[in-house]
């Protein structure tokens, strides 16, 4: 059935029944279609948000074999290589802001340090962006207010190896500043300038902490999401344009401080915008050519990314796939409006170079990248937002946004092997990695009579001493139990629905056993399904278990 048929079956039956209907209460991730295998050994770690509703997001892990959500991480920008995540928050009645980072696979926080002012994330259509390419930069940002008729905005540039703010400053004006990226050498900061009735890409310099005059263009048309080089030198991406106005190639030299474009085919200029929205861009493994590829107009772009020119090698046409259009009479009763789509990372290359997947208006498109030509369309009746890929290049992860849908795909045959329903709406792949012991038992905690150092107790409460409620999953020995963490806000956000072992030191105290038993929790017999009180320390030790402060029922 097409989008359209649907939206008017929609609009019938609403106006029949005059009624809305809430969606039924549902797990963290619930199955449709084939089971997941315990073969997919593969953690997924999706960006999710509430669904209509303004709920904090998160970056879920799910063990994809068995489907389950294994904990969510709070919402903060990943290392290039994904295995951190820098998380900020506001402190000391927002006069400066502390910078957590965490271990994306463990959630535990490695370390943390604070900087003067307040600042955030910096934000993208993407999601949180702003960490350079070999992972020592992060560049946040000022929240935009409106003062007296003027914008304020601004940009901080932060050193993760020492801490320090190296650079950052504030502006006031009829414009506000958008991050686009870093340079890996953090001295330099992609923006997008928006107001006074247009939009602009500028580069802001850290030497000065202002923008240069001399990298200044026009932005015309919607922008795709972006892509970095492999060096984190250079920022792709593809504006639209629109009518007359042909797609081009933007791209932002961080380097040498200026900024290009690489005009496509005029004839791949289309007035149809919610086609246009459907442009991806994919780096080839090496880096060395870029693609540009929209399934929905029907083309594909080959660029020579060694170039300071990015000269435009070939294009080719690609089949698309037929779409019908609402009847006249149809049309005449109900106007129809179709749901804009953004479309993150919607174009993957396999580890070899050699099959591009880029999703359409429905359908992963599947493209030879030697000869640029189709292969073949799989999953036609689904449309999908994000894609990402295995790290074997055996499975693709795609993102359906309207359906809160993860389909897992077989990328040598385009077999459907699962479809996860989320209780929050994925946004994006942001991570898939080969989790080799995913599916393993957890190794045991150490034993009751083994003295563990504590941690270093000069931190903040947020840091060790974490208020909130825990429902048992299993006593493992006199002085430790494994609890799935109900979570809250702040640090705890990361532990929220998450299992870990919490364990009985000398300074635990108990509601009903004395300070420093270290039989109390094996005492206190509590079973699977209970649910108690505690304060524990995010900070776990060596063997994974993690500090008790205090307990009851």
């Amino acid at each position: 059935m097409r989008a359209w048929r649907v939206v008017v079956l929609t609009f019938l039956l609403a106006a029949a029944a005059c009624v809305v209907q809430g969606g039924a209460p549902r797990g963290s991730t619930s199955t449709t279609g084939p089971m997941p295998s315990s073969s997919l050994r593969d953690a997924l770690y999706v960006r999710e948000t509430g669904y209509n509703t303004a709920v904090t997001t998160y970056v879920t892990r799910i063990d994809v074999g068995s489907a389950r959500v294994q904990g969510a991480l709070p919402e903060g920008s990943m290392s290039a290589d994904s295995s951190k995540l820098y998380h900020v928050e506001a402190i000391d009645g927002a006069t400066r802001t502390r910078i957590d980072e965490i271990d994306t696979e463990t959630g535990d926080t490695q370390r943390s340090f604070t900087i003067d002012g307040d600042w955030v994330l910096a934000q993208s259509n993407d999601g949180p962006i702003g960490t350079s390419a070999d992972g020592r930069w992060l560049v946040l940002a000022r929240s935009a207010v409106k003062i007296d008729n003027e914008w304020m905005s601004g940009l901080a540039i932060v050193d993760l190896r020492s801490g320090a703010l190296r650079a950052s400053n504030e502006y006031r004006g009829a414009t506000t500043l958008a991050v686009l990226g870093i340079a890996s050498a953090g001295d330099a900061v992609a923006v997008a300038q928006y107001g006074a009735g247009e939009s602009r890409l500028r580069i802001w310099d850290a030497a000065s902490r202002d923008l240069l005059p001399g990298a200044d263009a026009p932005i015309d048309g919607f922008m795709s999401a972006t892509v970095r080089s492999k060096d984190g030198a250079r920022l792709y991406f593809l504006e639209s344009g629109g009518g007359s106005a042909r797609p081009s190639i933007r791209t932002v030299d961080l380097g040498s401080r200026r900024i290009s474009q690489t005009d496509l085919p005029g004839v791949q200029s289309s007035s149809d915008f919610e086609k246009s929205m459907l442009w991806s861009l994919a780096l080839s493994p090496d880096g060395a050519t870029l693609y540009a590829v929209d399934p929905a107009l029907g083309w594909i772009d080959e660029i020579d990314a060694t170039t300071p020119t990015m000269n435009l090698k070939r294009s080719a046409r690609i089949p698309v796939a037929s779409e019908d259009d609402p009847p006249a009479a149809l049309r005449a009763l109900f106007p129809i409006a179709e749901a804009k789509r953004y479309v993150r990372g919607g174009a993957r290359l396999s580890p070899d170079g050699r099959t591009l997947y880029a999703a359409g208006t429905t359908g992963l498109v599947v493209i030879d990248a030697t000869s640029l030509r189709e292969r073949t369309m799989w999953a036609r009746d689904l449309s999908f937002d994000s894609l990402g890929l295995a790290p074997d290049g055996t499975r693709l992860y795609a993102v359906d946004d309207s359906s809160r849908n993860i389909v897992v795909l077989s990328a040598l045959d385009g077999s459907l092997l699962a479809t996860m329903h989320q209780e929050l709406a994925p946004m994006d792949v942001v991570r898939v990695e080969a989790a080799r012991d995913v599916l393993l038992a957890p190794a045991p905690p150490a034993p009751c009579n083994v003295f563990l150092t504590p941690p270093d107790p000069h931190v903040p409460a947020e840091i060790q001493h974490l208020k909130t409620s825990a429902t048992v999953v299993a006593v493992e020995s006199a002085c430790t139990v494994r609890a799935r963490i109900s979570g809250g806000q702040g640090t705890l956000e990361r532990f929220s629905g998450r299992d870990v072992v919490l364990r009985a030191t000398d300074a635990t105290t108990f509601a009903s056993a004395s300070k420093g038993d270290l039989n109390a929790i094996g005492g206190m017999r509590l079973e699977p399904g209970e649910t108690f009180t505690l304060s524990f320390d995010s900070r776990a030790f060596p063997d994974g278990s993690y500090p008790v402060n205090y307990m009851d029922r």
